[in-house]
């Protein structure tokens, strides 16, 4: 001898996560982890890892790494995802397993705005300045619309990614413009942080120009 017999699991495991938080939309499919906390008289010698769909899986008490740290890649988009860790010892013992999560994942951008109308500038050119249009509802399959952005210029049909609205706020009037044709870009992001394509509408003219004579003749009389 001494012979050491050791029967008790680590305790003290604490499961965190870098990257994300939990039951919160995250559009990064790669969720990132630390351990901490382990103790064992004889010494923590890894951990058993499990990355699923299922909040209470046990995984089996094996080594599965000696690192202290995990990313987890969700291979489909889900509210579901959990990690389960158990902390093993020297001698073959797993502690309880924490189970972690859920982590909520949407990798995809949700769909364009629906038409975009006008009640001022509709029915061809007009000496307002300010235009006011509304959309259609963009709809997104998982996380939902957390809102809009939206802008003014000509035939430029980028988003700026930056939010104007909120989900429930479908309309609006543009600052005073100038004489000219305008048009209206507006765009939805979802709340996972996805931005969906561009829907337009335009032209919308805008004549601030007075008219004004540019001949002046002489007519004879009989």
């Amino acid at each position: 001898g001494p012979y050491v017999v050791d029967t008790a699991g680590p305790t003290g495991l604490v499961v965190s996560s870098t990257s994300h938080t939990v039951s919160t939309w995250s559009n990064d499919s790669g969720v990132d982890f630390e351990f901490s906390g382990a103790t064992d008289t004889n010494g923590v010698a890894g951990y058993a890892i499990a990355f699923d769909r299922a909040a209470a899986t046990v995984p089996a008490c094996s080594t599965t790494q000696s690192a202290s740290t995990f990313t987890g890649s969700s291979s489909s988009d889900g509210n579901d995802w959990w990690i389960h860790v158990r902390a093993r010892d020297v001698a073959g013992n797993c502690g309880e397993t924490v189970h972690f999560g859920p982590f909520w994942i949407d990798t995809a951008a949700p769909g364009a705005p629906g038409a975009v109308s006008s009640s001022s500038h509709d029915g061809g050119p007009t000496n307002d300045a300010t235009i006011d249009v509304a959309w259609g509802a963009a709809t997104d399959a998982l996380s939902g619309i957390d809102g809009y952005s939206f802008f003014w210029n000509g035939v430029d049909q980028d988003c700026d990614f930056t939010i104007d609205s909120d989900f429930d706020e479908r309309s609006t009037t543009s600052p005073p413009l100038a004489t000219g044709s305008w048009y209206f870009h507006v765009c939805a992001v979802d709340l996972a942080g996805n931005w969906g394509a561009v829907a337009t509408g335009g032209p919308y003219t805008i004549d601030l120009s007075a008219p004004r004579v540019t001949n002046l003749d002489s007519v004879a009389t009989s």
